[in-house]
């Protein structure tokens, strides 16, 4: 879900398109009202020199365990 970008996200008819799954579908989402409140504000704040949904810094998210290593870290717990 990090990779989402907006052209996978329909907000007309409230559904995820993920077009890589691990068995290699496409598989569509449908949206909860309260993820769709939410995205419906995200759409509002997006940023219109990347498709990417979530970003981190301004760019799009790398390695989610490297920042997820760096919370932890910084929230003081030992992920040894």
């Amino acid at each position: 879900m990090l990779k989402l970008e907006w052209p996978e996200v329909d907000m007309r008819r409230k559904e995820f398109t993920l077009p890589k799954t691990k068995n290699g579908e496409t598989r569509m989402i449908p949206m909860t009202p309260d993820v769709h409140t939410t995205f419906s504000e995200l759409w509002k704040d997006r940023r219109l020199d990347t498709n990417r949904v979530f970003l981190y810094k301004g760019k799009p998210w790398k390695n989610p365990r490297t920042a997820f290593a760096a919370a932890c870290r910084r929230a003081g717990i030992d992920t040894t």
